[in-house]
């Protein structure tokens, strides 16, 4: 999984304009779309986001114990994260990769790149180097969204990675993505438990290649 390195400039990346002239009408559709999710998750307040604190939880069915419990402390005004897991405490930059050295401060920022991704994904679409693109409606299980195709360039630590985006039109929200890492591999997870934390409206629950993914402990300051 992957996230952007360049969170922060999220708000900045928001506020460019493009000429209607200059898109498609799909480009435009998928532009719309991503505003309306983006808004819904709380975008007003996202750029007065200070920090955030939480933690990443992967369970397994079946399997009293966590397999992992992973605690952010993500400093969003210095770009900071301190890392807590598997006995490692690590303090990175996410914002300078060229200060990431030595196997704990890689494997930090791997930590960091996909939990916060599952955490803040819907806030990010409008960020520098993603590529949107509208898929249309999609009727599944007599349940109807609206899709959203999302790609990267040159962006994060997997930017080969895609995603489909279902929206549930009446919340404009994420309901589910597919995740596919390679042309011939997809999964699928959904976005559960919707709740608010100080503004910010995030899910809480992903099912995730037979395993519950779920962020705890979540804390926001502006």
């Amino acid at each position: 999984m992957r996230a952007f390195t360049l969170i922060r400039l999220a708000a900045i990346a928001s506020l460019a304009v493009v000429l209607p002239s200059a898109l498609s009408a799909a480009d435009e559709a998928a532009n719309q779309l991503a505003d309306a999710v983006i808004k819904a998750s709380g975008g007003a307040v996202w750029p007065s986001v200070k920090r955030i604190r939480f933690s990443f939880v992967v369970e397994e069915p079946g399997k009293a114990e966590p397999l992992l419990v992973a605690k952010h402390d993500w400093d969003l005004a210095t770009y900071m994260d301190t890392v807590e897991w598997k006995g490692k405490k690590v303090t990175i930059d996410v914002c300078d990769p060229e200060s990431i050295k030595g196997d704990d401060a890689k494997a930090a920022m791997a930590r960091w790149t996909n939990d916060s991704y599952w955490l803040v994904a819907p806030l990010q679409l409008k960020d520098k180097g993603v590529t949107l693109k509208s898929g249309g409606k999609k009727t599944v299980d007599g349940r109807e969204f609206e899709l959203l195709d999302v790609s990267f360039v040159n962006v994060g630590m997997t930017s080969a990675d895609h995603y489909t985006l279902y929206i549930d039109p009446k919340t404009s929200l994420i309901a589910k993505w597919d995740y596919m890492p390679a042309a011939d591999k997809k999964i699928t997870s959904a976005w559960e438990d919707y709740q608010d934390f100080n503004g910010l409206k995030l899910a809480t629950k992903h099912d995730f290649a037979g395993k519950v993914l779920l962020l705890k402990d979540i804390i926001v300051d502006r």
